[in-house]
């Protein structure tokens, strides 16, 4: 199964009064479309991650609850491809240079579109990767989500979140290196690390991003313990993101040029689809 569809699916918690390190976090109204994106064929499918051209990966089923595969959109082709070997593949991201991050059935890969590449943090039993940088770096979850972790430069790197709670994950790295992903603390906590300095933010007791652009706008989701919906944030202000009659709507990934991807389900037990926004930018976030 997709990880950040996991992560959905785990979480189901009430909602709490929202904060960023003691600010308020405000909502904000914004006009937002919404396309489909269904891998032709198959039953269920979700876009986990966009670049700047704007070329599109995700996974796909084509009977509920079978084999994962992964896929790209690119140009309106779509093209298919599984890690050799692996029960399951998923895609995570994709950077600019089309170099596609993902996951198999307990590590994580690289995928050029001709050659895959492991990665696997060295004395851990699983590594999941969540997104990808133009440098190739990479974040993701250890161990079911213990620990997170950063390879950059070929090297294996513990990312040390402040927590007192061991369930904790990176889930997107932008081209300036900063990282965002979730620890639990009194729910789902989300995070944006800039070197070392960490912010978290709530928008509600469940609330977990899954990646963000180089204008530092976090996507994800949050849960008021009965729905979940797709946020964008910029600092203290969140625009909401519902696919339009829609059962659950969760964000994956942005672009630079402020186009979101993510899933959504029409109903419970419902077959997943997955979606692309029209642009979203820092000035969004200002209109009120």
């Amino acid at each position: 199964m997709n990880s950040k569809r996991s992560l959905i699916c785990l979480v189901v918690l009430s909602c709490l009064a929202s904060a960023l390190n003691g600010q308020v976090i405000a909502p904000v109204e914004s006009s937002i479309s919404y396309t489909t994106i269904d891998y032709p064929g198959a039953c269920s499918t979700a876009v986990s991650g966009i670049n700047s051209a704007g070329d599109i990966v995700g996974t796909y089923q084509t009977t509920l609850g079978g084999q994962s595969h992964g896929f790209k959109l690119s140009g309106g082709q779509f093209t298919s491809f599984d890690y050799p070997g692996a029960q399951s593949t998923s895609a995570a991201g994709i950077n600019d240079s089309g170099l596609i991050v993902g996951y198999e059935d307990s590590n994580s890969f690289t995928y050029d579109g001709s050659t895959f590449t492991l990665v696997s943090f060295p004395g851990y039993y699983d590594t999941i990767a969540g997104g990808i940088n133009n440098a190739g770096d990479i974040v993701g979850t250890l161990n079911l989500g213990v620990r997170a972790f950063e390879f950059s430069g070929g090297q294996y790197h513990i990312i040390h979140i402040p927590s007192t709670n061991r369930y904790q994950g990176g889930s997107g790295i932008n081209n300036f290196g900063h990282i965002t992903g979730y620890r639990i603390n009194n729910g789902y906590q989300g995070f944006l690390d800039k070197s070392g300095k960490f912010r978290f933010f709530q928008i509600s007791n469940s609330t977990v991003p899954f990646g963000l652009n180089d204008s530092d706008i976090v996507v994800g989701y949050y849960s008021d313990g009965a729905t979940n919906t797709g946020f964008a944030l910029l600092n203290s202000k969140y625009i909401s993101l519902n696919f339009p009659n829609s059962y659950f709507t969760s964000a994956s990934g942005i672009n630079n040029a402020g186009q979101v991807v993510g899933v959504y389900s029409d109903g419970l037990n419902a077959p997943e689809h997955g979606f692309i926004t029209s642009p979203i930018t820092s000035a969004d976030f200002e209109k009120n």
